[in-house]
């Protein structure tokens, strides 16, 4: 398609994920537009209030500055120079606003994308600046801020952040890290000693929901580790607990499927007290089943 305007080139970049059968689209998108143009209508994607196209605009980008993409067993044209002419452009800039705005996609989108899109020392102080004001107000999001921060060398066998949000006065906060602390239970591992010490105190929580997880994280620990497929499935359905992961999901359906861009920790609240008095059933319909608990939610303040 031909590229008249910024406008037409931001449809060209929104209709990537129709296009991933083509193996040149890329190329041939910045052959097109030119490389500077190309940059300036992905910042300014990127910067939108359209989440879906937030989205694309990121995966794009993503794809687009390997060294080597393969979808479907083809080798797909990249342009790895395009990643320096995004941070020349203000790429930072603009994922660093993007973490604190309200919508929940754009911010979960954009702790994926800075981080990686960027060594430690260019972006990853921008995670980590980001924590207090997660931990005060986007717990959602947080085990992925914690995660993507932890896998960081100089974070690695550190607790010192998840110890932060373990003690934090916002339940869902301590919650999430909860959630967190589940990915490093390695038994093998010395942090994984570290992280049970936090779980043991977070199975005293005043809170239940963080009370019965952190236990049921324990107990779980305790029985010999599953190997099989089979056996995570069916440890998965024994489990007598609503999990934070499980809460989390269910909101971005929810929002998802009514348009609404951003939670509040009484939608988080009634979330979990909605999947423990009626669970999603199999085959249900999800669209009239979180409809339901819009009701609910709206009925309950």
């Amino acid at each position: 398609m031909p590229f008249t305007d910024a406008s037409s080139l931001q449809d060209g970049i929104r209709a990537y994920l129709t296009h991933l059968d083509r193996p040149s689209y890329i190329c041939d998108l910045a052959a097109e537009a030119g490389l500077l143009a190309l940059t300036a209508a992905l910042l300014e994607t990127l910067a939108g209030d359209d989440q879906e196209a937030v989205g694309i605009a990121s995966m794009f980008i993503g794809d687009a500055t390997s060294y080597v993409f393969v979808h479907n067993g083809e080798r797909h044209c990249t342009i790895p120079r395009l990643h320096d002419a995004l941070v020349a452009a203000g790429l930072f800039d603009v994922l660093s606003t993007n973490l604190y705005r309200p919508n929940a996609s754009i911010r979960h989108t954009s702790i994926q994308r800075l981080s990686r899109s960027s060594s430690w020392t260019k972006g990853g102080h921008f995670l980590v600046a980001a924590l207090p004001h997660y931990m005060d107000h986007y717990p959602l999001e947080l085990p992925s801020l914690l995660g993507e921060i932890s896998w960081r060398p100089r974070w690695r066998n550190r607790l010192d952040i998840v110890r932060q949000a373990a003690t934090h006065p916002l339940h869902l906060t301590r919650w999430a890290s909860v959630d967190h602390l589940e990915s490093r239970l390695d038994k093998r591992s010395a942090r994984a000693r570290k992280a049970k010490q936090l779980l043991r105190q977070l199975a005293q929580d005043p809170n239940p929901w963080i009370r019965a997880e952190a236990g049921g994280h324990l107990r779980e620990l305790r029985a010999p580790p599953p190997r099989t497929l089979p056996v995570i499935q069916q440890r998965l359905a024994e489990r007598d607990y609503i999990g934070f992961f499980s809460v989390s999901i269910s909101v971005s359906n929810y929002l998802s499927i009514t348009g609404a861009s951003d939670y509040t920790d009484a939608m988080v609240d009634d979330m979990a007290c909605w999947l423990e008095q009626r669970p999603l059933l199999p085959g249900e319909d999800r669209e009239a089943y979180y409809h339901a608990f819009g009701d609910f939610h709206e009925n309950m303040r």
